[in-house]
């Protein structure tokens, strides 16, 4: 498999997933999938662009679309259950991603903001709150800068997609030179995320995490998780936005998030403690009530 200008097999990529599996082995599950049910709640396949889109539907009022990060579908269960709290939540999963083949029209961020805007235009939103986390925030404002026609706002959670220090600083932290617990340590604050449980999985829902982190190591490794000239078209995001960010995340600090808000026009910046890179994993709660905050003044 080629990985953007590099080659690497998927044997080497299922074994440095697999090896962070195994180092997990604290019992939290709260993060665990929950099942598709019937009705509206639920994955739901959407055929768009010539492929069959998993879109996990819930909730109803404005419309919220969800742009996940790269650790697992799995891990935001909880949070996409109070987003459907105070909306109507579409939250699909990336080509690519666990349980969801490639296609060979999707090779990049570039493909994947265009496929979200045709699902904007295709499921005819409007007024929609854009919320994304990590990978998932840097196609969010790749997105906003080409058209915010269709977003009432914009919230990014530890957004990627950057680079904002000279071409020998290192303002993203190198994830795949870390061993498995070194990498844990570097994107969550609590022990309890760190050393995930993965007991309980099927080896259905391993292989699907295993794709997960393939799929991340597809779209983020070259250039390393940035788009080198995002920076000087951050100008053209017009809807309001909110930037989340965890205090203690090492993966891209505080410092980074700062300066990125900085380059938004108007953004305002909010910090959860007690939170590396995935503050809606780790302080859903607190992550949900600046939300909630930003979008009762949109």
């Amino acid at each position: 498999m080629r990985l953007r200008g590099r080659t690497t097999t998927e044997a080497h990529v299922n074994k440095v997933a697999a090896a962070a599996l195994r180092s997990t082995s604290a019992a939290n599950k709260q993060d665990q999938e929950t099942q598709p049910m019937t009705g509206k709640t639920g994955m739901q396949q959407i055929d768009i662009a010539n492929l069959s889109l998993p879109v996990w539907r819930g909730g109803s009022g404005r419309p919220l679309l969800f742009l996940d990060g790269g650790d697992g579908f799995h891990r935001s269960s909880q949070w996409r259950t109070l987003l459907a709290q105070n909306w109507d939540v579409h939250a699909p999963k990336h080509p690519g991603y666990g349980g969801v083949g490639f296609v060979d029209h999707v090779r990049g961020v570039d493909e994947l903001v265009l496929l979200y805007l045709e699902y904007l235009e295709q499921q005819d939103l409007s007024d929609v709150l854009l919320v994304g986390a990590s990978f998932g925030g840097w196609i969010a404002v790749e997105l906003a800068v080409r058209s915010s026609a269709r977003l009432s706002g914009i919230v990014l959670v530890d957004p990627l997609g950057v680079k904002m220090g000279e071409t020998t600083d290192r303002d993203i932290s190198d994830i795949y030179s870390a061993r498995p617990d070194d990498k844990q340590a570097l994107l969550y604050a609590t022990e309890a995320h760190r050393f995930f449980d993965y007991s309980g999985f099927g080896d259905a829902e391993l292989a699907s995490i295993v794709q997960d982190r393939e799929a991340e190591a597809f779209y983020g490794w070259k250039p390393f998780f940035h788009n080198p000239t995002l920076d000087r078209w951050l100008f053209r995001v017009k809807a309001p936005t909110q930037f989340i960010w965890g205090a203690e995340d090492r993966f891209v600090n505080q410092a980074y998030g700062r300066k990125y808000a900085d380059r938004v026009p108007g953004a305002k910046f909010a910090l959860i403690e007690g939170a590396g890179h995935y503050p809606h994993v780790e302080q859903p709660d607190a992550t949900y009530a600046e939300v909630r905050r930003f979008a009762a003044q949109l």
